[in-house]
């Protein structure tokens, strides 16, 4: 259970990555490609809070960016 005092503010919002790649030879023939990948999380944070926005922020795109490298690990094995 979380409660939130009156004069406080949330935020709700949503941040996506996608990334293009293409896999290609010594000889720039494509291989796999060109595909894309994305990942999107929803989150909410106290926007009186600014320091733990920004820090929070900084971990959901750490987990976003290492989501984005295995779905790209999986497409090419």
């Amino acid at each position: 259970v979380s409660s939130i005092a009156s004069n406080s503010q949330i935020s709700v919002s949503t941040v996506k990555y996608s990334v293009q790649f293409k896999v290609t030879d010594a000889n720039n023939q494509i291989l796999l490609g060109p595909r894309t990948v994305t990942t999107s999380r929803t989150y909410s944070q106290n926007t009186n809070q600014l320091l733990s926005v920004t820090n929070n922020l900084n971990i959901l795109q750490h987990y976003m960016r290492a989501d984005i490298v295995r779905q790209i690990i999986d497409q090419i094995t």
